[in-house]
This record gives structure tokens, sequence and C-alpha cells, in this order.
């Protein structure tokens, strides 16, 4: 007789027909006391039970990629497919099961931004000032301290033979490597002047902030260098230096050579530089006699001690980012020649300069308890007369081998260390979409950074003010000359919106500040996006190029509510103008705003040529607001600001030059310029050296002068032609590889004496940028930090200066193409012309430029060599860089579709008339949103949407175009091509207004067991279950009439258990007839079951509080499986072979894992981890039931989850894993021995089932996956995000570890399943009945077959079934 199986014993469940219907009443009897019991549990027990909207936040990660966050709603049923079929992220039903989202009314409509953390919410909505979070590239940047003398064979050989490789080893983890060597190449001694040391310090602080891993390496020896003569030294010191020299020719001597300079603030006085080499000795014996120990070691310390206080001993530093090279010589004699250069000796003399030696020994000692041990490494080797000599001892040869060697090797294990470390903290902490989180990030800044530095304009914030809480619904338009302070004022605006409308969001966005706001196109698409993601719509809407977003964006202000105002400040539209195209430039901005939307645009003023169709276009002219010169009394402060900010000050008769400068120009860039020459003067300078020119370009020609002077005209004029000519910047390893192949600056400022290398030295950029800090603009672009300059009128005036004509532009864009193209890479040596007319071939030391560094594209290359192939005048450059196939594929791969969208305007703005090129950007801007989630669809975006015309015909008007749709026909890499045109036409007509999303028809795919060639659909609303013939797309079966079908399980190839709202029913799909209906409801949200045998169901009661085995042929429950009163299941999993059932208990915590034998019908497993739950939403069972792998995490750590993987034979912990991030999906394969999981990264992991090993990291998704589908060998599978935040549908093979193919459609997929041999997938999308077989193509692959094998009786084939009286 049929009884209850409970977790201490198993009873026979096999029963005599007479005895079934008392067992049935017994059971219901149980089941009505059960449904009580299960009410009491859900009213007391909190700590188990979950609201609807506590359930939907638990299904979703807990701080997902920055996607646009859903309303709260109730959530949607769990999903998991017939196991052996597919894993999804919960082991219980179809999607079919899946309810459509509801929305409730306008405030609670709105997208909860809680789900973020507290930067990236702050960052979406616009609140800046809260925002602490910076943009940071990747960059490894290493600052090198070494007396100049005494290191610099190591020096030459480390720049030769080491610092190379490290470029190379980073750029394969996708960093950026530079050794700041500032002694290095220095080529004139001039330089190290009062400025210089400020300057080595300052980097040094860069390095600490900007560097991942190491950033101070020191080559401290045996020669301290001691400081004969202090550049800088505090007023109130010297002055009592001065009380107590007693000779008065010393004290004479002193203030000869230092001059007070009360400027400084506090006071200070100078050393003037020009003392003869006995009037320096004499002053430092001064210094020694008069001064006691603390002014010694402030004053005369060292240059290395002093960078070796910033590098080592300063509160930023980090003792692992240390490294300590220290080389002694033995035995050496300081009476050689060479000694002087390695041991500090008294001048005239071969004696000790003990003092020196004292102050080195303290700065060792010093160093060696703060360096970490396996960061410091000490070299002897035997003295020789002319010092270190590699080429002529060998003993020194293997030194420098070994210095060289074992620097590789403690900075390539920094390096990799801490690249391991920060991608940890990358996606712990970031965890949003890479381009848009960069994005938000620098607007972010920059805003931060003018909101700092802003003065004055009180009328004007007011005007601001009431516009921002007035009724005005047209934009505000603040216009003004260059350098107004437009930018300022922008920044201010939306500072002011948490103010005025603490409710609002603000979208910030400065135009030209980032590669994403540099055209329409990628402003208004960055822009919609952010508003996509503020009001819940799809941020594919953002992605359909500026004509078309010109009507999408007054679509997208109309979903802005009274609970969430919006205001979009956009800073610089005019220069958006400069192409001549005025209508193109503005036509996007609404002249009427909606309600609770406010728009502040800046832009030039009535001298700009576009200002006037601006205004014609918006009509009304009460909203343009003149932007007024500053006041008196804000000059003022302005000026006095920028004075205190640097510790200057001004004496009297400079501070008038100064402010009758200011008040003869009063616009704020000018006041800077104005400020930065003023804080170059001392107090002692003649008032013929005081002077300020009279506008903003004269006071930028003579900042300009001043740096030539110093630097050299050619070095600076070519530093900063390429500064203006770059695309969208140039990192600093960039510029000096340029300034390095640049023969014409090397021979500036190497006239005479030559470095060893051919390479320009790193302090020539660095001082550049220095000098001219407050100017230049520091952007992370693809995460290199670039430099460019922070105005627009900055760069015309250096252009203007640099490159006057079109022969020297020319020549710096060929050299940037000749840069990106590699040609002086990988040891190809440059020629150039030495003394004598003899040229000599040299290596230049400059980074390769492949197409990829690894597995990271370069996408530097692939954005600047473009653009400066055309502006070389490089022949056939279409050919080369838009119809290449490759070349095109490629970056559509690597890079954003925005960028070619840009190659080809720059086509066109050599060929205007090129219908080519016109066709070519139509079809980029219809496929964006495709190809921006994976660039390689390319091909199968051609031949769909390109299909039908004038392209498929002979004499095309578009023989490039067409060129490219027939190789599309077999594509160079993998395609899904889809078996019926599924994607929108570019000739189809755009709607005007973007539609609603039809219902899905198709809810749910499912194999049928023993066939690569059929699959059931699903469609619930319609109440239709079909079977398709994949390889045909045709229909050889159909159901009607059922009461909302949500879920299949296969007894065979044709008899079927449908979930039927809450009822299990039986069908014989090839006759179209119903068999049986299984006895009992299922629980309303958890109805799981699953196929034991062919002759029984497994099903989780109503109840939830046991499961039941139904016999298929009667309906009826044969055997009950019981953990204990009061136990509620939260889960069902059967492997495919029906051995296993895995079940989750929320009940007990913590909570268990049970597993049944189902042959055997008894609890073989009862796995629980103290203080941990498994989280069986989460969790997959093999098909052969060797293994079930769960999801867990600590009941009281919020920290990340984690895997754990069951030997379900042995009953023993088999593996377990703890991801970088949280999982959100898993499944696991016995005949692929691997473990797939979904991260809220956006990546999948591959693990290894036998080793336990991470085997591969696949990436591409640009939201969590919570769907994956197994082939039925485990060797390929397909990967979906559920929720369509990312649309995309991939197939990767878990073999190698590789993406095989893409496909993005125009409109969400309902549902989607992978064949049973990996060969295909097959998708329902919202509006089609029918299902769509996605085939795999390349050239050497088509996956397309024709199978004619029958489904059941041929007969029948086409048929279809009214159920509507027969259940």
């Amino acid at each position: 007789m049929g009884s209850t199986c409970s977790s201490s014993q198993s009873v026979n469940g096999e029963t005599s027909n007479k005895n079934m219907g008392n067992r049935r009443s017994s059971h219901s009897s149980n089941e009505d006391k059960d449904k009580e019991k299960e009410r009491d549990h859900r009213s007391s027990s909190n700590a188990s039970a979950k609201t609807s909207v506590q359930a939907q936040q638990e299904k979703r990660p807990s701080n997902p990629p920055l996607a646009p966050p859903q309303p709260a709603e109730s959530p949607p049923s769990p999903q998991a497919p017939t196991p052996g079929t597919a894993h999804k992220t919960t082991p219980q039903m179809s999607p079919a099961m899946a309810k459509p989202a509801g929305k409730s009314g306008a405030g609670s409509s709105l997208p909860d931004l809680d789900c973020y953390s507290e930067d990236v919410k702050n960052m979406l909505l616009g609140k800046v000032a809260l925002v602490k979070c910076k943009p940071q590239a990747k960059m490894v940047r290493v600052y090198i301290s070494a007396a100049s003398g005494d290191s610099e064979v190591e020096r030459n050989a480390l720049m030769e033979r080491v610092y190379p490789k490290l470029r190379d080893h980073c750029a394969l983890s996708g960093y950026e490597f530079e050794a700041i060597d500032l002694f290095w190449g220095l080529w004139d001694s001039r330089l190290k002047d009062e400025r210089f040391l400020d300057q080595c310090l300052h980097e040094i602080k860069y390095c600490q902030a900007a560097s991942t891993g190491p950033n101070f390496m020191s080559l401290l020896n045996m020669k301290y260098e001691r400081c004969k003569t202090p550049i800088r030294v505090l007023a109130s010191a010297f002055d009592r230096l001065l009380k107590k020299v007693e000779e008065d020719e010393d004290r004479a001597l002193l203030t000869k050579h230092y001059l007070l300079d009360s400027n400084s603030v506090p006071p200070v006085y100078l050393f003037q530089g020009k003392a003869s080499e006995d009037e320096a000795e004499k002053i430092c014996e001064i210094l020694r006699i008069c001064w006691g120990k603390e002014e010694k070691e402030r004053y005369m310390a060292s240059v290395s001690e002093t960078e070796i206080d910033e590098g080592v001993f300063s509160p930023t530093s980090v003792s692992d980012a240390v490294i300590w090279l220290h080389r002694r010589f033995t035995r050496i004699d300081p009476n050689d020649d060479t000694a002087s250069i390695y041991l500090d000796l008294l001048p005239g003399n071969k004696e000790a300069d003990t003092h020196s030696h004292e102050q080195l020994a303290q700065l060792t000692k010093r160093m060696a308890t703060k360096v970490n041990e396996g960061n410091f490494v000490k070299f002897d080797i035997p003295w020789s007369p002319k010092g270190l000599d590699p080429d002529g001892i060998s003993t020194h040869a293997k030194y420098i081998d070994d210095i060289c060697n074992k620097t590789q090797q403690m900075l390539t294990e920094l390096i990799d260390r801490a690249v391991a470390e920060r991608l940890e903290e990358d996606v712990i902490t970031k965890k949003t979409h890479r381009r848009l989180h960069l994005e938000l990030q620098q607007h972010t800044a920059l805003c931060q950074r003018h909101c700092d530095t802003f003065h004055g304009q009180t009328d004007l914030l007011n005007r601001i003010r009431d516009y921002l809480g007035g009724e005005a619904k047209s934009p505000l338009i603040l216009h003004g000359a260059p350098g107004s302070g437009k930018t300022a004022l922008a920044s201010m605006a939306v500072k002011l919106c948490s103010q005025v409308s603490p409710l609002s969001a603000c979208v910030v966005r400065f135009v030209g500040a980032t590669p994403e706001s540099s055209t329409p196109n990628q402003l208004l698409r960055s822009t919609c996006e952010q508003i996509a993601y503020l009001y819940g719509e799809h941020i594919s809407i953002a992605s359909r190029g500026a004509n078309r977003l010109s009507k999408d964006l007054p679509t997208l202000l109309k979903r802005v509510t009274e609970h969430r105002p919006l205001v979009v400040v956009l800073d610089g539209i005019d220069q958006f103008a400069s192409s001549g195209d005025t209508t193109a430039a503005f036509n996007w901005i609404p002249d009427t705003l909606p309600s609770n939307v406010k728009m502040i645009l800046t832009t030039r003023g009535k001298n700009f040529e576009g200002f006037t169709h601006l205004k014609n276009l918006l009509r009304d002219s009460a909203n343009f607001v003149e932007v007024p010169q500053l006041s008196g009394a804000d000059s003022t402060k302005m000026v006095d600001s920028l004075l205190k900010a640097h510790g200057r000050t001004l004496c009297k008769a400079q501070a008038k030059v100064l402010r009758d400068a200011v008040a003869g120009c009063p616009i704020p860039l000018y006041a800077k310029l104005a400020c930065h020459v003023a804080c170059t003067w001392h107090s002692y300078d003649e008032s013929s050296s005081t002077k300020i020119e009279k506008d903003t370009g004269a006071q930028m020609s003579a900042i300009l002068d001043r740096l030539e002077r110093r630097y050299g005209k050619v070095a600076v004029g070519h530093s900063l032609g390429y500064l203006c000519l770059a695309r969208d910047g140039v990192s600093d390893a960039e510029m000096n590889d340029l300034l390095s192949c640049d023969d014409a600056v090397l021979d500036d400022i190497y006239p005479n004496k030559r470095p060893v290398l051919r390479r320009a030295p790193t302090y020539l950029w660095i001082a550049i940028c220095q000098e001219l800090a407050p100017f230049l603009l520091d952007c992370v672009v693809d995460e290199r930090c670039l430099r460019t300059w922070a105005h627009v009128g900055l760069r015309e005036l250096a252009s203007k200066r640099y490159l006057p004509g079109t022969q020297n532009r020319t020549q710096l864009h060929k050299n940037f193409v000749d840069y990106y193209q590699g040609r002086w890479a990988k040891s190809k040596k440059k020629p150039f012309v030495k003394e004598g007319g003899i040229e000599v071939l040299m290596d230049r030391y400059v980074l390769p430029q492949p197409a990829n560094y690894g597995s990271y594209p370069n996408r530097r290359r692939y954005h600047e060599l473009v653009y400066h192939a055309l502006n070389s005048g490089e022949k056939k450059f279409a050919d080369k860089y838009i119809w290449d196939v490759d070349w095109l594929r490629h970056k559509l791969e690597h890079c954003d579709i925005y960028r070619v969208m840009e190659d080809v305007t720059l086509a066109q703005s050599k060929d205007p008339n090129n219908l080519d090129l016109q066709l070519l950007l139509e079809f980029l801007q219809v496929a964006a949103y495709s190809l921006s989630t994976d660039g390689t669809q390319l091909f199968c975006q051609l031949k769909q949407r390109l299909s039908g015309g004038a392209l498929e015909k002979k004499g095309s008007s578009h023989p490039k175009m067409q060129q490219l749709f027939k190789q599309a026909a077999k594509p160079p890499v993998c395609n899904f091509f889809p078996s019926r045109d599924c994607l929108r036409k570019l000739d189809a007509k755009s709607p005007e207004e973007p539609t609603p999303t039809p219902k899905p028809m198709l809810t749910g795919l499912f194999r049928v067991p023993a066939s690569n060639t059929y699959m059931v659909s699903v469609a619930s609303e319609e109440g239709e279950v079909r079977v398709w013939n994949i390889t045909t797309q045709k229909c050889v079966r159909t159901l009607r009439n059922l009461s909302c079908p949500r879920d299949v399980r296969f007894i065979d190839s044709h008899r079927v258990v449908i979930l039927c709202n809450r009822e299990l029913l039986i069908f014989n799909l090839d006759t179209g007839s119903f068999e049986t209906k299984l006895k009992g409801m299922m629980n309303q949200k958890m109805p799981y079951y699953a196929m034991s045998d062919t002759e029984h169901v497994v099903a989780l009661s109503r109840n939830r509080m046991y499961v039941n085995m139904i016999n298929v042929t009667s309906g009826d429950v044969v055997s009950t499986f019981k953990v204990g009163e009061d136990r509620f299941l939260n889960s069902l999993l059967v492997s495919a072979n029906g051995h296993r059932c895995v079940c989750g208990d929320d009940t007990q915590k913590p909570s268990p894992l049970l597993v049944w034998d189902l042959s055997a019908r008894k609890l073989v497993h009862d796995f629980r981890i103290s203080q941990h739950e498994f989280v069986t939403r989460m969790a997959a069972i093999s098909n052969d039931g060797h293994y079930v792998v769960s999801v867990i995490k600590e009941l009281d750590d919020p920290s990340r989850n984690f895997i754990i993987v069951y030997d379900l034979q042995s009953g023993q912990q088999f593996k377990k894993w703890k991801p970088l991030s949280n999982t959100t999906c898993v499944a696991i394969s016995s005949e692929g021995q691997c473990v797939v999981n979904g991260c809220e990264d956006c990546s999948l992991l591959l693990w290894d089932l036998s080793s336990g090993s991470l085997k591969y990291t696949l990436q591409g998704h640009t939201h969590p996956v919570d769907s994956i589908y197994l082939s039925e060998d485990g060797k390929r599978c397909l990967s979906n995000d559920s929720t369509q935040m990312d649309r995309s549908l991939r197939m990767w093979d878990l073999q190698q570890g590789v993406s095989i193919a893409t496909f993005t459609p125009d409109q969400p997929i309902s549902c989607c399943q992978i064949s049973a041999t990996g060969d295909c997938a097959v998708i329902g999308v919202p509006g089609q009945r029918a299902i769509i077989t996605l085939w795999l193509r390349s050239k050497d692959l088509d996956t397309s077959r024709e199978d004619k094998k029958p489904y059941g009786d041929a007969s029948r084939a086409g048929n279809e079934y009214d159920m509507s009286n027969e259940v």
C-alpha cells in the first residue's frame, strides 16, 4: 500500500487497485491539514517567508551592471528547463511561467536605483558633490630615483633591456607601463633649478596616486651626492643663519647668492644659481658650521634623500610598492680618478666626505626598515680603476645581467599581483557597464573640478536658480565669448539642481571632454542612455543615430515625472557646428520641454556663426542669457584665490599690474593665464620682467615663449603639435615614443652630446605637462590616461602657432601613422644623420602596435590610426580602413560602433557624394544596438537588413556595399544566420513613436528527446503547444485551446506531461490526444516537477511539505517523500536518468540540501554546512545524477556567494569555488566535465569538474546572464539574459573557451533553446507564432541542414487538434 517516505524510512509504494481510493482520500486529507501548517509557517516565520517584492529583489543581482533597473513588481515565477536539456537560473520551470511585468503609479514605476552602489547611484542622478570615485587608468608608473652619475650604466641598461619587456608584459594585461627617470638624458644642467626638484616630487606623488602596483624604485648605492647650496630656504631659517655667521665676508657671500622672495607663502630665500664651484663649497661649509642637525637634514639633504622621503616615507607610500636596488663595490680605492663618481669625496683631495657618509648611513638604515625584504636586492662587485666597466670586466657584465634580470622579475611579480588584486576590486566595487561608467566618471570629475574653482557671478547663478525652480518650458541658453566661464557655470548649474529640487536627476555632459561626447551622435547616445536608465526605458533606444535620436529624445523626456524631475546640462554645443552644418548640429534641441524637464545649454555668443540659427530654431529669446564679464570684485576674488592655491602673493606694484590686466580683459580664462604668469614672479624681479599681455592669445603666446626658452623651440613645438593633432588625446608613454622617433626633436635637445640610447628624455614631456597643468585635461579613454587641452580656445591658439602650414601638419600626422603601424617597433632601427653627415641606424625602443596584446585589443591603434591616415593624405584610405572587411570587422568587434561611424563620416568629408559611404552609414545607424553588443554580427546584420534590395541586382549604384554584401554570405568569422527575416530592413520606415513590444507568442522551447530535429514550443496566453521541425521551421503538430500551458516534460518522444495552470496533464503529441490528468494541484509559485522514468512523474506537493511520485498511466500518487513536520521544500531537481532527486529546505537554518534515490525511494543524503544556506534557485544536477551544484552563502555575511559541488554517489563535498562576483545562474555537465556559472559582472566562468580549476572566463554580455542552456555533450552552451536588459543570445565553445556566435534582434527574445548537438539555436520573438532557427555559418562552416525524418506518423504532419473538449 502507498505510504510516506520520511527521512528515516522508505516504504514500497506499490498497492493494489482496491486500496487506491483509500490512499487518495488519505492523501487529500493529509494535504488539507498540511496546507494549514504551511499558512501558519508563512505567517510566523519571517526568516524563511518572503514577500513578492523581496523575492524579486533576491532574484536580481545585488549590485547589477549599469542597465535600466525595472520598477518594483511581482516576481515572475522561477524558471527551469527539462533536466538534461538546459540549465537555467532556477531549477524549477520554463519561461512560459514568467508573468509579464506590470507597472504601477507614476511614482512607483520609476526604476529603483538603490540596487547600485552609492557612487553609481549618485552619478546616475547627477549628485556630483556626493560622488567619491575617480576615473582610474590601467597604468603602472614607476619613479626611478638615483644619483645621476653613480647609476648611469645601470639606468641605461634598464632602459634598453628591461623597460621595453615590462611594457610588453603589461600590455598583455591591458596596462601601460612607464618608467619615470627624470635624470636620464637630461640635456642641460641649467634645468636643475628651483623648479626641477618640485617637478620630481610632484611626479612621485602622481606615480603613487596613479600606479597600479609598484611606483618607486631607488638605486641608492654608495654615493649620497650631498647638496652644496640649498635652492630654497625659509626666510625665518635664513635669518637665523645670518645671525650665526660671524664673518662679514661669509654673510656677504650668502646675501649675494640668496635673495628674499616675499611672494612665496611663507617667504623664502632663493639660490640664484650663479655661484662658482669655490663659492658653492664655501657656502656649503658655512651652512655645515652654522646650522644645527635639524636644518642640515632639512636643507642639505641630497636630491635622492628628498625623493626617498617622498617616495618611501610619506603617508601615501606603500612598502610593497617600493623597490631598492643597492650596489656596493668591494675594496674601492678613493685615489682612483673614477672614485668620485661612486663615493662622496671632498673636492680637491681624495678624503671622504664624512658628513655625506653619515647622512648616507642614516638613510640606508631607514630604508632597510621600510622596504620589504623581498623588494630589496644587494649586489657586491669588485672595484675597477675604471669604475663600473661591463665592457671590460666579466663580473661587471654579469652584474648588469643580474640587476636587469632581478629588476624585471621583481617588477613583474609586483605588477601581476597588483593587477590581480585590482581586477578583484573592480569586479566587487564597480560591476557596471564599462563604457557608460567611465563616461559618468569623467564628466562627474570634470564638474567637481570646475565647481571647486568657481568664483563670482552671483546674479547669473540666481537667474539659473530661478529657471530651475520656475515654470519655463524652453531651454535656457547661456552664451558668451570663449573663456567667459560657461563651463564653470554649467557645472554650478548641476550643483544647484540638488539644492533647488532634491528629488531631481541631472544629466551633465561637457562637449569634447571625452570621445563619447565629441560628436552629436555620441553625445545624444550617451545622454539618452542615462535618461533611459533613470526612467526605465531600454538602452537600445539610444542607439539609433542622431537623426533618429532627435525624435526619440522628446519621447524619452515624456517619461519624466514629478517624482523624479530631470535637468539636462550640455556645455559647449557650439563645437558641433564646427563642420558648418548648423542644422544637423542643433535640430535635436527641443523648443518646448515637457513638464518636469529643464534643459541648460551653453554656446559661444553673438560672434558665433551658428548663434543666429540657434535663436531662430528655439524662437523664445527670453531664455537666452549672455554670460557677463567678471565684475571688479569677482575678478579680485578669483585672482586672490588662484594665487593662494599656488602658495603665492604679490608685492603692491606687481598686484596692481595683475589687477589692471584682468580689469582690461575680465574673463576667467584670461585671469587664469595671467595668474599663471604672476605665480612665477619673485618679489625681487625688476618691473620690466613682470609684464602681462593684454588678451588671451597674446598671454598664451608669452607662456609658450617661456616654455620654448627653457625646453627648446622644436621640442615644445612638436610636443604640443602632437597634442593638438591627437584625435582623443595622447598618453605620456605614447608621447615619449613619438618624440623618440622624431629626429628633429632629438637633434634640437641634443645638439652636441648625445645619450647612449636614441630616445627622448622622459623629463621633457613631464616638465611641459607640469608647466601647462592648469590648461591641460587628463581623461581616461580605453583605460589609458590621455592628456588633451582643457579649453578649445587654447587648442586653437596652439594649433595656429605650431601647425601653421599643411606640410608641417601632414608630417606630424605621418609620424602618428608610423607609430600606430609599429613602423619603428620590434627592434626596427630608424636612421638619423650624425655629425659629419653620417647616417646611423638606432633602435628607439617604442612599444609595438599589434592588433591585439594577447586577449586585449589595441583600441588606441584602431581609434587613432584611421584619423591620422586620412589627414596624412594616405592613398586609398577608404579601401584600407572602410571597405577592407577584415579591418571593418575587427574594429567593430573591439571598438564602439560610433567609432566606426566617425570613420565613415571622415571618409565622407573627403568624398561627400559617395553613395556607398552614405548607405554604409545608414546601415550602421540602423544596426547600431546589435553591433554595439558584438561587432562580429556584421555579416548577419548585412544579410538580414539589406537583402531583397538593389544590392542583389547587377549594376548596383553601390558597388562597394554590394561587394561587402556578397562577402557576408560566407563570413570570415562564424555568425548566426536566422532561417527567415527577423530584423528591420534598412529601407523600412522607422516609426515616429517607439512601438510597445508585442506580447510574446512563444514562451518556452523544449528539445524532443533523442532528436536533433524537433522541438516543442509553448504559447501560454494563446493556449497552444506546437511541435516544430527546426530544420524547416514547419509546425508538424499543434494542440490548441489548452488552459495556460506553462511547462513541458517528456515521457518519450511523443508523450508529454504539460503543466496547465496548476494541473499536470498527459498528452500524446503525435496523435493529438489527451491521456491522463495527474492527481493533485501544483503549488502556485513553485510548481516543480520532472520525470523519474517513463512511468512516473516526481512533483512537489501543493503545500511544499513533501514530494509525490505519480503514476503517469493512472494519474495516482504511488509514493510520497517527506522530510518531517513543518518542513517546506523550495526546489526540485531530478537527474535526466531519473536516479536522483534533490530538494532544498527553506525552513531549517542552516538550510539542508536533501537527496533521494528514486530507484530505492529513500533519502540518501542530507547536506548541511554550519552558518550557511543553499541558494537552490541557482542549482543544477548532472544528467547522470552523479553531481549536484548549488550556490551557497553565509547567513550573516553580506559578501559574495560561492559555488559548491557534491558527489551524489559518495555523498562528499567534491568542489568549492568562490568567484570574484556573485553568481547569478549555474549549470553542470558530466558529459562535458564542466560547471558553468553566470556572474553579476556579466561574465561566465567555466570550471573544470575534474581538476577543480577555472578554465576560462567568457566575456561579452552587458548584463548578468540568468539562463544557460547546454548541448547534450556539454561541449557548447547558449547564454541569455531573460530580463532582456541585454538582448544578445550567445553561443560558446566550452572546450576552447571562446565565443562561437552572437545574435541580437531588434525586439526582445521571448524564449530560446540550443539544439541537442549544439549546431544551432532556436528562438521565439514577440509578435510571431513561428520559431526562428539560428544557423551557424562562416566561409568554412554551414550547419543548416534538411532532415526529412517525420515526427511520428507522417500522415499527421501539420495536424492541429482542438483540446477544448478533450481535457
